[in-house]
């Protein structure tokens, strides 16, 4: 599985969702869009991916548009080229506790 990043070209505006082929995701997207989409970086990340891709959430929270659409901003290109420099140790240990946080939330919640 993949945590991808799809933005929509002509909008200053990011998807950041999950798929088995974030290209086949980004083509089934484009469909339904008038404006050109791309494709703007992957991350692999096999079983975890639902956390990941919470963690990615949670950290751009302040940016959110509605359901997994995002603002696109500085900060959101920064992860994007730190995660293509291989990089993104910063923002991979905020995720981390971030995707912690949000699982001891769940286990409160349903206990």
């Amino acid at each position: 599985m993949y945590v991808y990043f799809i933005g929509v070209n002509e909008l200053d505006v990011i998807k950041v969702g999950r798929s088995k082929d974030p290209i086949r995701r980004l083509q089934f997207l484009q469909t339904g869009c008038p404006y050109e989409m791309s494709l703007l970086q992957v991350v692999r990340s096999n079983d975890r991916s639902s956390e990941v891709e919470k963690a990615f959430h949670l950290l751009f929270e302040h940016l959110l548009l509605r359901g997994e659409w995002f603002h696109l901003t500085r900060e959101v290109n920064e992860l994007l080229l730190a995660i293509q420099e291989g990089q993104w140790e910063r923002y991979e240990r905020i995720m981390r506790i971030m995707m912690w946080q949000n699982l001891r939330y769940f286990n409160d919640k349903v206990t």
